[in-house]
């Protein structure tokens, strides 16, 4: 794994948090996940991802919400992708 993409990886885990609490039953988990990489270029990660969240009793759209967005390689993007990330986890 090249440098720049342990970072986004890095960046993505340090963006994700856990959406707000409704009154009558909690807000589903939302993970954020940002990558320097293009989208099918990570997609060995995404999948043990999924299995490591699968085996703890996740699944998507049932108990979790997991939002990607990638830069394809663009290390400009990166600000604008996690303010978008930032502000859809508040929307929740």
């Amino acid at each position: 794994m090249k440098r720049r993409e342990f970072i986004s990886l890095i960046g993505g885990a340090a963006a994700a948090w856990a959406s707000r609490a409704q009154a009558q039953r909690p807000a589903m988990p939302t993970i954020g996940f940002l990558s320097l990489s293009k989208e099918g270029d990570l997609q060995p990660i995404i999948e043990a991802f999924w299995s490591g969240l699968t085996a703890l009793g996740y699944t998507e759209g049932k108990n979790i919400r997991v939002l990607y967005r990638y830069a394809d390689g663009n290390a400009d993007r990166l600000s604008a992708l996690t303010l978008e990330l930032v502000s859809l986890g508040r929307s929740a």
